[in-house]
């Protein structure tokens, strides 16, 4: 955190000096648009993926690891596209070109317009990440400039005009 007084960090810090409170929880699932569902090699099973592109990004929990947690390491993906960044992958996805592995908290504008889906299953399925913490040297309850800015997050995160 160096000398920051207080951090969003993605997963827990290990210095247990730090106040570490759970804000954003995210799913991480294999999203695409649409039309993959019922196009011409429509998704039903986990293992259709191999005839779909898979795209990757670079930041994210890769494909291999979601695969062989579900018995498929052993898939013979054909086609497989790599971007850097997850907002590359999701653009691409939108697009119709693959299937992307993605966090539903940076999906949520996507979700909620139905530029995406959900490729296999619901996203209730998925198991939910602690991802997001609100890290700081002292509780976020504390009185002052940084119990503010705390509290105010957490409000700004719980308004339902804000897509989870």
């Amino acid at each position: 955190m160096g000398d920051a007084d207080v951090g969003i960090l993605y997963g827990a810090p290990a210095d247990p000096s730090l106040s570490a409170e759970p804000i954003i929880a995210e799913r991480v699932l294999p999203l695409c648009a649409p039309s993959l569902l019922t196009g011409p090699a429509p998704l039903e099973t986990p293992a259709d993926l191999a005839r779909q592109v898979l795209i990757h990004a670079r930041n994210r929990l890769q494909w291999p690891a979601w695969l062989a947690a579900r018995g498929l390491a052993d898939l013979a993906v054909r086609r497989e596209m790599w971007v850097d960044r997850s907002s590359a992958a999701i653009d691409a996805a939108v697009k119709g070109l693959g299937v992307i592995l993605e966090s539903d908290f940076l999906a949520a504008e996507e979700l909620v317009s139905g530029d995406l889906v959900p490729a296999l299953g619901r996203i209730e399925d998925a198991v939910p990440e602690d991802a997001y913490f609100l890290v700081s040297r002292q509780p976020s309850s504390a009185d002052g400039p940084i119990g503010a800015f705390c509290q105010w997050l957490k409000r700004e995160l719980a308004d339902p005009r804000h897509p989870p």
